[in-house]
């Protein structure tokens, strides 16, 4: 994946995307928006187990991040946006 990020309102674009960069990341992500979306939208609320899940998921992320060989800046909504190159 070359300088690509998903620019939908479906998060599923984004899981896609990063699926073919990290499937675990992907995972990590899918289940993250899944807990945000019963948590924000349902009657189910955040514990301290779910932000546990979220914080771990996050540093897995930056971690990822710091293995990225480089990061563009894309243009997207008047901001910046980090968008992965050469992944791997």
């Amino acid at each position: 994946m070359v300088g690509e990020h998903a620019s939908g309102q479906d998060h599923k674009e984004a899981v896609a995307l990063l699926k073919q960069v990290d499937s675990k990341l992907s995972v990590n992500l899918s289940t993250v928006l899944s807990l945000k979306a019963r948590t924000s939208y349902g009657a189910e609320r955040a514990t301290p187990n779910h932000l546990k899940q979220v914080e771990l998921f996050i540093q897995a992320g930056i971690a990822a991040a710091d293995v990225v060989c480089c990061v563009q800046l894309g243009e997207h909504a008047g901001g910046s946006r980090p968008m992965v190159v050469n992944p791997r």
